[in-house]
Formats: structure tokens, C-alpha cells, sequence
């Protein structure tokens, strides 16, 4: 199943790092690619149980019976979980040029392709290092990244989002489908 992890902004100095907004209380809804499914969703959580609690998953859990044929399309989707919200006054009052705003995701699942904030693609970065579909532990550079993979779902990620956060945000995470990603 795909997993969020509450995600939150926070400013930071070197020094003295200080977590200002969980986006775990933000206004999040999910979405197929088509956009022919969507329903409102809780972070943390999945999409099998956003979909249940929306009624569009209508027969129940996903393992009574047999459930996990009938939700096998689930699996087979592209998934989008998209969060709403305003940056506190405090957030926004920090100067970029000497604190960092930093989007930290306690832990996301594998299948995550790309995490964009208001249309901007974020770098993830696991332990210091960049994170990206060919990731072999070391830090690739400083290039944006056409997509941001998630390798391990323990790890907390974090973005750098100076140039992206504003008053009102839109941030997106693309999730793959598990078959695309098993493959």
C-alpha cells in the first residue's frame, strides 16, 4: 500500500533547527493520474484507507474475502497526494539568506517518484545525501532532478524549499504504482 508520513516545514539554522508546521493537520486529498478517483485523505495513512473511508472502495477491507482481487487496481494506479496550506507568519518572516526552509517527510513509501511544492520539483535528501533513481549512496550534485525517489520507507527525507515556499502552497507527492515500481 502507498504510505505518507506526516510531512512538515520547518526553519533552521545551523545551530539551531526549529520545527515551526506539521503538514499532517493540512487540508490533504489524493487523486489517480486520470483524475477519475479522488477522495479526501489523512496524513499519515494510505490510499487503500482514504479510498475505504471516501466509499469508493465499497466491499470492505481490503482482506476479508475476496478483496484483494476486486482492489487489485489500486495497486495498479498512479497515485497523487496533494496538501493545501498557508505558511505561518513566522515561517515566512525567517530570511532565506540565513535560515533554510527545510520540508521534512518522517518517512515515505518506496514508490514515491516526485515531490513538487507549488509546481517546483524538490530535491530529496536522505542523511545528507541526494536522493534519486540511481542512487548509490553518494551525493550526485547539484542539478533538480526530473524525479526525487524514496529508497527506503524508515529513512526521514528532507527538501531544501527556500525557493519554492510562499504565503499559499500546493505541495504534491507522485506516487508510482506498486507494479510499476516492482518491475
Amino acid at each position: 500500500p502507498l504510505l505518507l508520513a506526516a510531512a512538515g516545514a520547518a526553519a533552521a539554522t545551523a545551530r539551531s533547527p526549529r520545527s515551526l508546521s506539521s503538514l499532517g493537520t493540512a487540508s490533504w486529498s489524493v487523486r489517480n493520474a486520470n483524475g477519475s478517483v479522488t477522495a479526501d485523505a489523512t496524513v499519515p495513512g494510505s490510499v487503500h484507507v482514504d479510498l475505504l473511508r471516501a466509499g469508493v472502495l465499497r466491499h470492505g477491507d481490503m482482506l476479508h474475502g475476496d478483496n484483494d482481487v476486486r482492489y487489485r487496481w489500486v495497486a495498479l494506479e498512479q497515485w497523487t497526494y496533494t496538501a493545501k496550506f498557508d505558511a505561518h507568519t513566522e515561517l515566512a518572516a525567517f530570511d532565506a539568506g540565513t535560515h533554510r526552509h527545510v520540508l521534512v517527510f518522517d518517512g515515505l513509501d518506496t514508490t514515491v517518484r516526485s515531490v513538487a511544492l507549488n509546481g517546483a520539483a524538490l530535491k530529496l535528501y536522505a542523511d545528507g545525501h541526494y536522493v534519486d533513481d540511481h542512487d548509490d549512496g553518494a551525493d550526485t550534485g547539484t542539478q533538480a532532478p526530473a524525479t526525487a525517489a524514496a529508497s527506503n520507507q524508515f529513512v526521514r527525507y528532507s527538501a531544501n524549499v527556500d525557493d519554492a515556499l510562499r504565503a499559499s502552497n500546493v505541495l504534491e507527492v507522485h506516487f508510482e504504482s506498486d507494479a510499476a515500481a516492482a518491475a
